[in-house]
């Protein structure tokens, strides 16, 4: 699910993590890894804040702006 959304945040080849994840058959549904959406959508609007807290400095999720995520967007890029 993190390389998915995070592979398609940071326009990386998000069609190659797509095929690679699908050869593999890895689940990657939301239904299917027990995840809630809503818990998806929060964990992604607190990235950026989380890692800066903590000092992530390495972290490209640090470049993730929350304002700029649409839910539908993200949720679609794991739910096919």
């Amino acid at each position: 699910m993190g390389v998915l959304i995070m592979s398609y945040l940071q326009g990386n080849d998000f069609q190659r993590a797509k095929e690679t994840i699908s050869l593999a058959r890895t689940r990657h549904r939301l239904e299917d890894l027990g995840v809630k959406r809503e818990e998806v959508l929060e964990s992604l609007r607190r990235l950026q804040s989380y890692t800066i807290e903590q000092n992530h400095w390495y972290s490209q999720a640090r470049f993730v702006d929350p304002a700029k995520i649409d839910d539908e967007e993200i949720i679609g890029l794991l739910n096919w």
